[in-house]
């Protein structure tokens, strides 16, 4: 009988190593997700900083378009382009004002 007990003891004792074991790298594998979410909201907001300054870039890039073309253009093409930045000037205004929100 006695065999019996240290057997079921001997048992316990693995199965209580095994589950310690477990936990330990539960507890690493929660660390590391930590870290990684931590890490991917970064990048997040870091991509999303690039796409605003992108989406800068290209605006002034279309305003340069717009002068080059009112300082070269015809009287028919000064007005349409006057037009064309009084709604890039509104499409400002209102990127702006969703900001402000």
């Amino acid at each position: 009988m006695a065999f019996l007990d240290d057997h079921f003891i001997e048992k316990l004792n693995t199965l209580e190593r095994k589950i310690h074991r477990i936990l330990v790298k539960c507890n690493t594998l929660q660390k590391e997700h930590d870290r990684l979410v931590e890490e991917n909201i970064a990048l997040k907001e870091q991509v999303k900083k690039q796409q605003s300054l992108i989406e800068n870039l290209k605006n002034q890039e279309k305003f340069a378009n717009i002068v080059t073309a009112i300082t070269n253009g015809t009287t028919d093409d000064v007005d349409g382009m006057r037009k064309k930045l009084d709604e890039y000037i509104d499409e400002v205004n209102r990127c702006i004002e969703h900001l402000n929100k």
